[in-house]
């Protein structure tokens, strides 16, 4: 995953303050979504259910490094990602990236 590492290091360098950023691959095993978070994509492609489930699992391993237990991260009827109270983030993905 040293690409991966790559990316996030050019991520945090954005910002002069600290942050959590996690990167995965659409296409690697990832943890199983909250049955909420699962709700939102049950009739989805199978490709978008890839790229939505590696962006929960990046966000819940940016929670984690900042100390945080892992939750749901919901969406608005845009699809704009809803975080936890206390967190502020963003998910993007292209095909082989999250």
């Amino acid at each position: 995953m040293a690409q991966g590492a790559e990316i996030a290091a050019a991520v945090r360098g954005v910002f002069d303050l600290p942050v959590a950023v996690a990167v995965t691959r659409p296409d690697a095993v990832h943890p199983p979504l909250f049955a909420d978070e699962a709700a939102l994509i049950a009739r989805a492609r199978p490709v978008r259910i890839a790229e939505f489930t590696a962006g929960r699992s990046a966000a819940r391993e940016a929670m984690r490094q900042l100390g945080h237990a892992p939750k749901p991260v919901l969406a608005t009827s845009d699809r704009a990602p809803i975080w936890p109270q206390g967190l502020t983030g963003s998910i993007s993905h292209c095909a082989d990236w999250c």
